[in-house]
């Protein structure tokens, strides 16, 4: 199925997650972030598509450092300024996307259709994509994961029922 198949319906665990009240959902997942660090390093998660945590982009020339060709930047962290970069931050060249989320109170679904969209067309641009937060743990990890769901149609493993 194309990338741009406008038909595509999601896999249904993904909607069945998150036809749930958020309140189920963190009777599962509880509230407090377990100890340690969570986050993750600038990651490809599929060819042109990075995941990463602030404070590893943070500098203005990373890309160029990089020589990683990016065309969007995906600021899944820019309420309250937590990440304040903006178009033009990393040059002329880079739109970024600011999002207003919040952990724990933000709705990821409602940015789902525009960030897809933004990912797809900049990657058919030949163009690389990162998608951040402060942390990467959960708001940029959400983006990316339906990304991968909605547009490239992947399907997640079953679910573990017994660890040996």
């Amino acid at each position: 199925m194309s990338p741009t198949d406008a038909h595509h319906k999601p896999h249904a665990s993904f909607i069945d997650l998150h036809a749930r009240a958020p309140a189920d959902v963190r009777e599962v997942t509880g509230v407090a972030r377990p100890a340690g660090s969570h986050t993750c390093k600038l990651t490809a998660v599929v060819p042109n598509l990075y995941l990463a945590k602030f404070d590893d982009i943070k500098d203005p020339l990373v890309f160029t450092a990089l020589n990683l060709p990016v065309g969007l930047v995906v600021n899944a962290g820019a309420a309250n300024d937590q990440c304040p970069t903006k178009t033009g931050y990393y040059g002329k060249d880079v739109l970024v996307l600011p999002l207003h989320l919040i952990d724990d109170v933000g709705d990821a679904k409602a940015f789902f259709r525009s960030v897809n969209a933004a990912i797809t067309a900049t990657l058919a641009e030949g163009k690389a994509v990162v998608v951040h937060c402060f942390g990467s743990v959960s708001r940029a990890t959400v983006l990316v994961i339906a990304y991968l769901m909605q547009v490239l149609a992947f399907t997640p493993p079953p679910p573990l029922t017994s660890a040996h």
